[in-house]
């Protein structure tokens, strides 16, 4: 069982789920591409090139539904050259983008202060994923339509 939260403009939504739907349902198809860390501008031009094709085509089975942009939320890590390009540079708007942060129970775990409560130690990990994250995000050209932060259950003592 994981748990997840999305976020609109608006509103924010805590999800559990199990997800085993590439199994249930064939229907679903799932396309992943390298990640950005290695900075190769190629990635960025094969994945672009990718959703332009994808979300132009006429045929349902071909096409592209939503993007979903996973993010490892780290305290000491910032967004990549490439990720901050891909957000500012065109691509279709009727695609929307989902920006999941993966890991967030990691980042409860690196800024975790033994001699607070953990609902202050989410409270502050929830302001650097703000800080790191979400509002540079936001603030770019083509910002995502929503955020999806991804955790696992936290033990703490």
């Amino acid at each position: 069982m994981s748990a997840a939260q999305i976020m609109g403009q608006k509103h924010q939504y805590t999800i559990n789920f199990f997800w085993d739907g590439h199994r249930r349902n064939p229907r679903f198809i799932f396309h992943d591409s390298p990640g950005f860390e290695t900075g190769d501008e190629t990635q960025l031009q094969q994945v672009q090139e990718f959703i332009r094709k994808r979300a132009n085509s006429r045929r349902v089975d071909e096409q592209l539904h939503a993007i979903w942009f996973c993010l490892v939320t780290n305290a000491s890590r910032p967004l990549l050259d490439l990720e901050r390009k891909f957000f500012n540079e065109e691509r279709p708007t009727h695609v929307p983008v989902i920006a999941i942060f993966t890991k967030f129970d990691d980042l409860i775990s690196q800024i975790y202060d033994p001699e607070l409560g953990w609902q202050e130690n989410r409270r502050i990990a929830e302001q650097v994923l703000d800080t790191r994250f979400k509002n540079p995000l936001s603030d770019f050209k083509y910002p995502p339509n929503a955020f999806l932060t991804m955790e696992g259950e936290v033990f703490m003592e």
